[in-house]
């Protein structure tokens, strides 16, 4: 028995460096690497709570929140406020993005009506929503989930400025599943969904 344990071993270890087992990038993807237990969607409040109550059978709990988005230089500024983003860091929701690799992050958001904090791959010297001069510190390059999904950069800010941005008004869902949730975009009514590993 243990020599053959050792011969599917290498088995296993051999085809991990050929191309031509796909069916063990599949497995492995299924059942090692794929530990996503939750989904974030994206779009207006109606859709997400479509949403959530087409699969609210299936789902350990759900929340919605709202959020800005605002266009500066072809960048896309996901504007929140720091009650939002306390939620989504508790729930282990952002990223640190350092060479090329997506690392757990736990930012502090030391927010304040002066001073805002910018998450981005790129520094911005300043920041004008609208004629709106906003304060900020950046703060390196953070993610939500473990991509850019439906941002280019996150603004987060003190409630009573974030009421005073002039920006769409979207909405954002997360939704933790009791087992795996549906990875097709087809099966959400949203802008954008967007797999994540909620702790």
């Amino acid at each position: 028995m243990k020599k053959v344990l050792i011969i599917l071993t290498a088995i296993l270890i051999s085809c991990s460096f050929l191309s031509g087992c796909g069916w063990l990038k599949n497995w492995k993807e299924k059942y090692i690497l794929d530990t996503n237990n939750g989904v974030i969607l994206y779009g207006n409040e109606q859709q997400i709570q479509t949403s959530i109550n087409k699969h609210k059978n299936k789902l350990i709990f759900s929340e919605i929140y709202k959020i800005k988005m605002v266009m500066i230089d072809n960048y896309k500024i996901m504007v929140l406020d720091k009650n939002t983003a306390a939620s989504l860091r508790d729930k282990g929701l952002f990223k640190d993005v350092k060479n090329g690799n997506v690392e757990a992050a736990t930012p502090e958001l030391d927010v304040n009506k002066q001073q805002g904090i910018l998450y981005g791959k790129k520094e911005l010297n300043e920041l004008v929503i609208n004629g709106q001069h906003i304060s900020f510190k950046y703060d390196g390059n953070k993610v939500i989930g473990n991509s850019r999904s439906y941002a280019n950069m996150f603004l987060i800010v003190d409630h009573s400025v974030w009421d005073t941005v002039k920006g769409t008004e979207k909405a954002m869902g997360v939704l933790e599943f009791k087992e795996k949730p549906y990875k097709s975009q087809d099966q959400y009514d949203a802008e954008k969904g967007q797999l994540v590993k909620i702790r």
